[in-house]
């Protein structure tokens, strides 16, 4: 019967259809089936939902370059514009660099002495000074720290030096003349004073003699001062003769 198996042959076969056509050499005409692809194992899906997603970070930022320390000019500009928390951090930047920093030793005296420490100050004109034992703007910071400490024999020895390395410096002068006055030296006090006068009566423009300290001294009220100071003060005939003499220099 069609359909059923053929029990003369003796293999069964369960797909209906024609019987394999054998060849001369006694193989199948049919070839083998392809080997079936190898299961996957059991559970693997289970075990790649479980396993922990790999997470890719994002490449590192390149490592950030050492700022540029501020120059002489803008840290000096910072400072004459009363701008000293960003002075003092570009300072510290450069004494950290170089312990030695003319200019970021000057300058930072100057913050000090305008915050009212002046010990610290002091150490740091005293260091300028280690450098440069004539430098004008280290000496005037020494004798302005010691006359805000009111250690006005200090503050006079250091604008002597300041006078001496600079003699037409006239703020030197003119604190020198303060210096003088607050330990009675009329005489003395009178001969800074009259020579303050002489440079900016000359020279209402005269320069301070300062190389890096913008020292906000106004002219116009320093003269005016000196002059009702030389007034108002009691004097000796020694003295006036001195003041011509300066006067005329």
């Amino acid at each position: 019967v069609k359909g059923q198996p053929d029990m003369a042959d003796g293999a069964a076969r369960l797909v209906p259809g024609p019987a394999p056509i054998a060849s001369d050499s006694g193989e199948s005409a049919y070839p083998d089936p392809p080997a079936p692809e190898s299961a996957p194992l059991r559970g693997a899906h289970l075990l790649a939902a479980s396993a922990p997603a790999v997470t890719t970070l994002p490449p590192a930022p390149p490592a950030a370059q050492e700022q540029e320390p501020l120059t002489d000019t803008q840290l000096t500009a910072l400072v004459a514009e009363r701008r000293f928390d960003a002075a003092h951090a570009g300072l510290a930047a450069r004494l950290a660099r170089d312990p030695d920093d003319m200019t970021a030793l000057l300058l930072n005296s100057y913050i000090l002495i305008e915050r009212q420490r002046f010990v610290e100050a002091t150490e740091l004109a005293r260091r300028a000074l280690e450098r440069d034992a004539w430098s004008l703007d280290a000496l005037l910071l020494l004798g302005l720290a010691a006359k805000w400490r009111n250690d006005h024999a200090a503050a006079t020895q250091a604008f002597k030096q300041a006078v001496y390395a600079q003699p037409e410096c006239w703020p030197a002068h003119y604190y020198l003349g303060e210096a003088y006055r607050a330990q009675g030296e009329t005489t003395l006090a009178r001969r800074a004073w009259q020579a303050t006068v002489r440079i900016l009566t000359e020279d209402p423009a005269a320069p301070t003699g300062l190389r890096i300290v913008p020292l906000a001294v106004p002219r116009a009220q320093i003269l005016f001062l000196c002059q009702r100071r030389l007034q108002s003060e009691p004097h000796a005939p020694a003295a006036d003769a001195t003041a011509r003499s300066l006067g005329s220099s």
